[in-house]
């Protein structure tokens, strides 16, 4: 600890304030590997961790750094009408967001199959059933992405995915190619 002693401080002048006067020194350190409990400071040595409580971070021997942690859990998504899961046994499409070196992200995965109406996926391409909970959108505009498709009923390999700050998304495809089911596995966009 450290007490700063104002000029003039003494008994007879009502001593010193010791909770205002006091600054705690002590640097938290955890065992080797150990996580330390938040604080302001820097860290004791290079590689230590702290939880921040919104998030793992790691001392780069300057300052506090973010790494990769899940903020919403795999989650399986659920699909409108005319949208299946486990497109060419891709799996259950499932979505996470984390938190990788301070940027936020959405990671998908799994496949999707998809029927048409007119050369248009169902619903005009809106495949949630719900909007994504707030956390896992956009913070503004759109996200666009590729999605790898069937080549079957297709001239091409791949359809586009926007992903909307409102929570929806819309899977969008040229009328002349309907691929059975898409793959969003590896799919990433920052919020």
């Amino acid at each position: 600890y450290r007490v700063a002693v104002p000029a003039g401080a003494s008994a007879g002048t009502g001593g010193i304030d010791f909770p205002a006067a006091t600054t705690d020194l002590r640097t938290h350190v955890a065992a080797l590997g150990g996580i330390a409990p938040a604080t302001d400071g820097d860290g004791a040595y290079r590689a230590q961790y702290r939880d921040n409580y919104t998030g793992l971070q790691r001392w780069s021997g300057s300052s506090w750094v973010g790494i990769a942690c899940d903020l919403i859990p795999w989650t399986k998504a659920s699909l409108a009408s005319g949208y299946g899961h486990d497109g060419n046994n891709n799996g259950d499409v499932r979505y996470r967001v984390i938190d990788l070196i301070g940027t936020r992200f959405v990671q998908w995965r799994g496949g999707m199959n998809v029927k048409y109406s007119g050369g248009l996926p169902a619903h005009d391409g809106k495949f949630l059933a719900r909007p994504l909970p707030a956390t896992a959108r956009p913070s503004s505009g759109l996200r666009t992405v590729p999605v790898a498709c069937s080549a079957g009923d297709s001239s091409i390999l791949s359809l586009k995915v926007d992903f909307y700050a409102n929570g929806t998304a819309d899977l969008l495809n040229d009328p002349g190619d309907t691929p059975p089911w898409v793959s969003l596995n590896g799919i990433m966009y920052p919020l």
